[in-house]
């Protein structure tokens, strides 16, 4: 019979303590992938008009534009094409945050595919 002593309840409360650790930056971490994708893509809605954000001064418009990517979408670069698509940009995003959070190629995966998720909801895209 398995008896609970105080070194297996402190062993439980620790590995609980880390996956709700875990589970929260996961989230935070999927909300990060999915507000920079937004800011730097050119998106539209379903009836085609923009969405885009121009932020202060513009300088998001600019920065579209420094990578090759126009008012009307068309994409002028090999880079632009990462942010002419909130697909591609979620990728390579959720991509960076994960290595910057020195977890793999999974996890940054599972943050492209949570802030779509997110983009879905949120505008139906």
């Amino acid at each position: 019979m398995l008896t609970p002593t105080n070194d297996n309840i402190d062993a439980l409360r620790r590995y609980l303590s880390a996956q709700n650790a875990s589970s929260a930056s996961f989230v935070v971490h999927a909300f990060a992938t999915w507000r920079i994708a937004s800011l730097l893509t050119l998106r539209y809605n379903r009836d085609g008009s923009k969405r885009t954000e121009l932020g202060p001064y513009e300088v998001l418009k600019k920065f579209r534009e420094l990578v090759g990517v126009n008012e009307n979408g068309a994409q002028t670069t090999e880079l632009a094409k990462v942010f002419a698509c909130m697909f591609c940009s979620s990728f390579w995003i959720g991509l960076v945050i994960a290595l910057l959070a020195g977890k793999g190629v999974v996890y940054g995966l599972s943050l492209s595919t949570a802030a779509l998720m997110i983009e879905r909801y949120e505008f139906g895209g």
